[in-house]
C-alpha cells in the first residue's frame, strides 16, 4: 500500500469516482477537476472547470462512463465532458525552464521601480519585512496546465508546489545569512524536468547580528558572570564572618557557663545581663503556667538544673526558686494595686493552685497579706 495523495496534489479534494484506463493511469473526478495520475511516474494532469477550454463549472459525482471509442465521458453542468487517455504522462519531459520574472521586496519592484537587474545576487537589508519572487515559464498559452515547484535553499525543507494561475513565493521576516531560491516547472502534460532557475538572495545582519556585536555580548556576559561571582564570594566571606562570629560567641558561651572567663570583666557582666534578662522572659511567658518551676525554666535555658542552679545564684544571689518567685511577686503587686480583681483571679493569673500559698508568697515577699498592702496602699494614697 502506498499513498500518493500527495503526489497528485489532493489536499483536501472530494474525490468522487477512480477509474483506470488501458495505459495504467489513474483518473479522479473532483467536484471542480478531473485529474490524470501516472503512478509509476507520479505525474499528473489537471483539467479543470475554470480552463478556457472547458464549458463546464462543476463535474458531477455520478456521472462518468467509457465510450465505445474508449474516451471517458465526465458529467457535469451544464454538458459532458469528453476526454481520450494517451500515453503522454509515460513520455520524457520537455518542460519550459521556469524564469524569474520580478522580485517584490516590501511591495516595492527591483524590476520596475529600481531598475535593477535580476542577474547578480540580491541583497535585502534586515529591515525587510516580506520578499515576493515571481516567476512564470512564460508559456502563455498552456500556462493554466503548468505546474511550478519552488524552495528557498536553507530555509525550506521540501519543494513548494503551487498550480494556480499566478506563481508566486512569499518569504517573511528572513534570518540572516545566504538563501539560493531555486523553482522549477512541468511541461503542458505535469512531467517535471530536472533543471531548475536559481536566484542568489543575501540578508544582511543587522548591528545586533555582527560578529563585532556577539563579541560585544560575550564581553558582557562575561562582566555578568565576574560581578555574579564577586556578589556570590563577598556572600560567602560575610557569612563565613558571621558563621565564626558565631561560633566565638559560642565559645566564650562555653567559658562563661563554665566558668572559665573572669567574672569581672566588662564582656561577663554583658553576658550575665543577657542570661538574666532571657531567664526573665521566660518566667515572665510562662506566668499564668502552674507548672512554671526550676526544671522548666532550666530546660528553656537548655542546661541541666544543677548548672542554671548554680549560675543565677552566682550573678543575683537568689535561688531559681526565688528568682521564680521575685518575678511573680513583682506582677502580684501591681495587679494588686492596678487592677480591679480578686485575690483568688490574681493568685489563677500567675500560676499558683490556691489563694493560700499565693498569699504565704505575698508576705514572705512585702511583709503583709495582698489585701492589708492594698488597704496600706489606698490609706496612703488618700492621706
Amino acid at each position: 500500500m502506498r499513498n500518493h495523495t500527495r503526489n497528485c496534489d489532493l489536499d483536501g479534494d472530494m474525490v468522487n469516482r477512480v477509474l483506470a484506463d488501458e495505459y495504467g493511469h489513474i483518473w479522479l473526478s473532483c467536484n471542480k477537476k478531473i485529474i490524470e495520475y501516472a503512478p509509476s511516474h507520479q505525474t499528473y494532469h489537471e483539467y479543470r472547470t475554470a480552463d478556457d477550454e472547458s464549458s463546464l463549472w462543476r463535474v458531477i459525482p455520478t456521472a462518468v462512463c467509457r465510450g465505445n471509442d474508449g474516451s471517458l465521458l465526465f458529467g457535469g453542468i451544464p454538458g459532458i465532458y469528453r476526454l481520450r487517455p494517451s500515453n503522454n504522462l509515460d513520455k520524457e519531459a520537455i518542460p519550459e525552464p521556469a524564469r524569474i520574472t520580478d522580485v517584490l521586496i516590501d511591495g516595492k519592484s527591483i524590476l520596475f521601480d529600481c531598475h535593477k537587474p535580476l542577474t547578480q545576487p540580491l541583497r535585502i537589508s534586515h529591515n525587510t519585512k516580506q520578499i515576493t519572487i515571481c516567476f512564470s515559464s512564460l508559456h502563455h498559452r498552456i500556462a493554466r496546465q503548468i505546474r511550478y515547484a519552488y524552495r528557498l535553499k536553507g530555509f525550506d525543507e521540501e519543494w513548494q508546489k503551487t498550480n494556480d494561475g499566478n506563481p508566486r513565493a512569499i518569504y517573511q521576516n528572513l534570518p540572516k545569512g545566504t538563501y539560493t531560491f531555486e523553482v522549477k516547472a512541468t511541461d503542458g502534460n505535469g512531467r517535471w524536468g530536472e533543471s531548475a532557475t536559481a536566484l542568489c538572495i543575501e540578508r544582511t545582519p543587522a548591528w545586533y547580528e555582527t560578529w563585532w556585536a556577539y563579541i560585544l555580548y560575550i564581553l558582557l556576559l562575561c562582566a555578568l558572570t565576574l560581578v555574579i561571582v564577586r556578589y556570590c564570594l563577598r556572600r560567602a566571606q560575610k557569612r563565613n564572618d558571621r558563621l565564626w562570629a558565631e561560633a566565638k560567641e559560642l565559645l566564650n558561651m562555653r567559658d562563661y557557663l563554665t566558668d572559665k572567663l573572669d567574672g569581672q570583666c566588662e564582656e561577663a557582666e554583658n553576658l550575665n545581663k543577657i542570661f538574666v534578662e532571657r531567664a526573665r522572659q521566660i518566667v515572665e511567658h510562662h506566668l499564668a503556667d502552674p507548672d512554671m518551676g526550676v526544671e522548666r525554666l532550666a530546660s528553656g535555658m537548655n542546661m541541666s538544673r544543677s548548672t542554671f542552679t548554680r549560675k543565677i545564684k552566682s550573678i543575683t544571689g537568689k535561688t531559681p526558686s526565688e528568682f521564680i518567685r521575685q518575678i511573680k511577686m513583682a506582677y502580684a503587686r501591681k495587679m494588686v494595686l492596678t487592677q480591679d480583681r480578686s485575690i483568688s483571679e490574681i493568685a489563677t493569673a500567675l500560676g499558683f493552685s490556691d489563694r493560700k500559698h499565693f498569699t504565704s508568697n505575698f508576705k514572705e515577699e512585702f511583709g503583709m497579706p495582698p489585701t492589708a498592702y492594698q488597704k496600706t496602699h489606698k490609706e496612703e494614697e488618700a492621706n
